[in-house]
């Protein structure tokens, strides 16, 4: 698996599109960079006779649309669009075959990012026991495949002609010895195998990886005539040729099985006469990318922009380090080992440390304490190493985190649910200040000395002044920074200042010293994070910005 922090940068997003002439089916969660695609990413159901197409928000599914069509219920795939341009869309018509996309209310996440669950009788189809379409009849010896899935079940043994668990399969329904698989991807025996094979005889049809454990994980899968490489993670897994003197074992070989009755499937094995249903994944799928070409001079490029979205993950804090107290639902800092909040749940009052999952809110955990309850915060763990945790003893002060056993989220991720009262922490003086939050509401949101408030515009008070922009405001979900240095305050949403900031400010110190509200004021809205520096980042804002809206996507 590609770790945290790869140095692996963007590519240019054009390469997706470079060898549009080899394109054959592009499958994805997100809107792949670089094209002119503009459908829906894909149809949900709930119970397999309402449904709605789900679209993009910018680059990413709309989990917004989705969660709110699922409301507290599950959801499930019933088409995933092609956007190549082919209409090779992967469908289910059976609903108790679909892959869920939604679990109790919320959009099921690998990483962070969308991610379609197969638990072992969910598959979909591009076609089935038919001619292939027009653009997979000339294939010839020539494939490459991109690929994100995470496997759950990888260990069981297949046999020499295919795998136990199917990723992808392009199949051959008629009798040539037996029947032809040109193209199987999956796991084996605890490794990732690729099959091209012509008929069931003895020999190397399916070639095996070294041993894997479970993973996220991008495979890259290149046939070039009896030629075969798979990258692992963009490193070298399989530099195979298949022997195909004697028994036809290349995609090559095995062309003539396109041209009659096929089925190409995602997430299932098909048999002999093109029945689904055998050999089925396990795990979660997120993007399948299939050109009909050889396609290695955009493979690094490819293979980057698919990383540095679907797998890097930056550490705020790592990258701008000096916050005086950092609170998130997110992991800020690859040094911090502690937990995120402590949550009471309502059914006995018990308490217990939720920390973090793949870098995010452990949500699993989270729900399983509060199973058919109310969760509330006692406390938010400072994660900046100066222990400073804002916390709330009173019950009935405690705002919400779970509502009936789902984790309350904002766009998506989890959030914290204000209106029950304050979280206080040690008092934080500063001179000068950057303070950085991520939040939906109008409200006094923070005591510092004075108040942060959201209404109709964003408002600082301290030292007996006023400060307020004259940017109208929305109580949508924002990104905010106040910040000053020496006596000039900005004031920033969304990446952009404020139309009359910066203001000449007082040089009182602030004093931060709850979060959630001021005085007899609660904050009603929901906060994801809430970072405090008593310093200025002016010169670091602009990257504070962005590595924070790259992951709650806020603008």
């Amino acid at each position: 698996m590609l770790g945290l922090g790869s140095s692996i940068v963007k590519s240019n997003s054009a390469a997706f599109v470079d060898a549009l002439a080899g394109l054959a089916i592009s499958l994805s969660l997100r809107l792949i960079p670089g094209g002119s695609y503009s459908g829906p990413a894909i149809t949900v159901t709930t119970d397999g006779v309402d449904s709605q197409d789900i679209n993009f928000s910018g680059s990413d599914l709309d989990t917004a649309a989705l969660e709110s069509f699922a409301g507290s219920g599950d959801a499930y795939v019933s088409t995933w669009y092609d956007q190549s341009g082919n209409s090779h869309n992967a469908i289910q018509t059976t609903f108790s075959n679909m892959p869920k996309i939604v679990s109790s209310g919320s959009t099921i996440l690998e990483n962070g990012k969308p991610a379609m669950q197969f638990s072992g009788s969910q598959y979909l189809y591009v076609w089935k026991n038919s001619a292939a379409p027009a653009r997979f009849r000339d294939m010839g010896d020539a494939i490459t495949a991109f690929i994100v899935e995470k496997a759950t079940a990888i260990a069981s043994a297949g046999n020499e002609w295919f795998n136990a668990y199917t990723i992808a399969e392009i199949r051959n329904n008629t009798a040539h010895g037996s029947a032809r698989a040109p193209l199987n991807i999956g796991y084996t025996s605890s490794k990732f195998g690729f099959g091209a094979t012509d008929s069931y005889t003895s020999g190397d049809e399916l070639v095996l990886s070294g041993t894997l454990t479970s993973a996220q994980r991008l495979s890259t899968s290149i046939v070039d005539g009896d030629d075969l490489n798979v990258y692992l993670d963009t490193v070298s897994a399989i530099d195979h040729t298949f022997s195909a003197a004697a028994n036809c074992r290349s995609l090559k070989c095995a062309q003539a099985g396109f041209n009659t009755l096929t089925t190409f499937s995602i997430g299932s094995r098909s048999s002999n006469t093109g029945v689904l249903g055998f050999n089925t994944f396990e795990g979660t799928m997120q993007e399948i990318t299939l050109y009909k070409s050889v396609e290695t001079d955009i493979k690094a490029a490819v293979e980057a922009n698919i990383t540095s979205y679907y797998f890097s993950y930056s550490y705020l804090l790592d990258d701008y380090s000096g916050a005086a107290a950092a609170y998130s639902l997110r992991l800020l800092d690859s040094t911090y080992s502690g937990s995120a909040v402590r949550v009471r749940r309502a059914s006995d009052n018990t308490e217990q440390d939720i920390g973090f999952s793949n870098n995010e809110l452990d949500t699993s955990s989270l729900e399983t304490f509060c199973s058919g309850t109310d969760g509330f915060v006692t406390t938010w763990y400072d994660q900046s190493g100066n222990a400073n945790n804002a916390t709330q003893t009173t019950a009935s002060n405690q705002n919400q985190i779970v509502a009936s056993g789902t984790t309350i989220t904002l766009s998506g991720k989890p959030s914290i649910q204000g209106g029950n009262g304050q979280l206080a922490i040690s008092s934080i003086p500063a001179n000068d200040f950057s303070i950085i939050h991520i939040n939906e509401g109008l409200g006094y949101i923070a005591n510092i000395g004075g108040y942060i408030r959201i209404s109709d515009y964003l408002r600082y008070n301290f030292g007996g002044n006023d400060y307020v922009s004259n940017t109208a405001l929305a109580s949508n979900l924002s990104l905010y920074n106040g910040s000053r240095d020496g006596t000039s305050l900005t004031l920033r949403r969304n990446g952009s200042e404020m139309n009359n900031s910066p203001f000449t400010s007082n040089t009182t110190a602030l004093s931060v010293t709850a979060l959630f509200g001021q005085g007899l004021f609660n904050y009603p809205g929901k906060v994801s994070e809430f970072i405090i520096y008593d310093s200025n980042q002016g010169s670091n804002m602009s990257g504070i910005e962005t590595n924070i809206n790259d992951f709650y996507s806020i603008y």
